[in-house]
């Protein structure tokens, strides 16, 4: 994410996107809503720290074998349903 943010028009939330599409399994897209949904924190856009934290929640909230992607969409869709 660091890396990718150093690219210049690229903030924290794209590079999640960009990391995302390459390995779902492993990432999930990091933005503010997702931040209130999974970690109550609302407002707060994706930092290097807060992402962290979300891949860990994700995983823990992991009901199967479902890739994070998978497990963050449900959290958003979720979150919109309460908006």
């Amino acid at each position: 994410m660091k890396t990718l943010s150093a690219i210049p028009g690229v903030g924290y939330a794209t590079a999640t996107v960009l990391m995302t599409f390459r390995n779902p399994t492993e990432y999930a897209i990091g933005d503010r809503y997702i931040n209130e949904a999974v970690l109550g924190l609302v407002d707060t856009q994706v930092t290097l720290s807060n992402y962290e934290r979300l891949l860990g929640k994700l995983r823990e909230l992991n009901p199967g074998e479902f890739d994070l992607r998978t497990v963050e969409k449900a959290y958003y869709m979720e979150h919109l349903k309460g908006r």
